[in-house]
């Protein structure tokens, strides 16, 4: 019998162009045929978006259904269970209990003048993650010093993740309970698949998937991610040790990650050949 596979994948950025083109399009289809071709094979999809928006986002780009949705930056786990999504109770547990009791209310309560960052729209929240804007990329920095230090100073632990909206040209803050991002996530459904680490990989390109690029499973970063990403992802990784876990694609979206997959030997036929 193979062994379970597991293929974590951020969506905007990633696996989802902002404007696709009938190139990518077509190679978003190619990735689908290869998730189902491929036996034993569990597919996440890891994204910041809400539940609600990340179903919208996989039926927009055509993308196939996944077995699990990663949600709010990693702070909600999603389940399929026949055509609808369950939320995985016990993650929330661990959440739940890493944050003292806390939800993202209460942080909110504490941050609430953060100078420079303006809370994000009510649908970018979520129980488990406050985000922000910040105006300035340049400012991220400052921002991330002055919430780690008010959390601090209130007794609270927390993950401050952020990262630029390319897009938009502004800066993205996502504060969260301490063992709750992308890279908690897929190790909370590595173990619940049974997938042997050598058998996952994650697929990222933006500040938010650090976590998980750096957590030494198999691990690629699409061509089309930001230079200042791939250099930290590869200062980084060699002072890991990890740095042969990291593909950097030559092709980007969903093209990088099937590159990447190929590379790591994920994606294979009925007769456990590689694909």
């Amino acid at each position: 019998m193979a062994a379970t596979t597991l293929i974590g994948a951020d969506l905007d950025g990633t696996l989802i162009p902002p404007e696709a083109n009938e190139r990518q399009r077509s190679e978003i289809r190619e990735f689908n045929r290869l998730v189902r071709d491929t036996v034993g094979l569990r597919l996440a999809y890891v994204t910041g978006r809400h539940r609600t928006l990340a179903l919208d986002g996989v039926r927009a780009a055509g993308l196939v259904s996944p077995d699990y949705l990663v949600c709010d930056v990693g702070t909600s786990v999603h389940v399929r269970s026949g055509d609808h999504f369950r939320l995985d109770r016990s993650y929330r547990r661990i959440l739940l209990e890493s944050w003292g009791g806390r939800t993202s209310d209460d942080v909110a309560s504490i941050l609430e003048c953060c100078p420079g960052a303006l809370a994000q729209e009510e649908e970018h929240q979520g129980e488990f993650k406050r985000s922000y804007y910040v105006e300035r990329p340049s400012d991220l920095d400052a921002a991330e010093r002055w919430i780690e230090e008010r959390l601090s100073r209130e007794g609270v632990p927390a993950r401050v993740m952020t990262s630029v909206d390319v897009v938009k040209n502004r800066g993205l803050v996502d504060v969260l309970p301490p063992c709750g991002a992308k890279d908690s996530a897929l190790e909370h459904l590595r173990r619940s698949c049974g997938a042997p680490a050598h058998r996952v990989v994650f697929a990222g390109d933006s500040g938010n998937d650090l976590p998980a690029l750096l957590s030494g499973v198999n691990a690629i970063v699409v061509g089309n991610a930001p230079e200042e990403l791939k250099a930290e992802v590869r200062r980084r990784a060699a002072e890991q040790g990890i740095a042969e876990r990291i593909h950097f694609a030559t092709a980007q979206f969903a093209a990088g990650v099937i590159e990447g997959c190929k590379r790591f030997g994920l994606f294979t036929d009925a007769a456990g050949k590689s694909a």
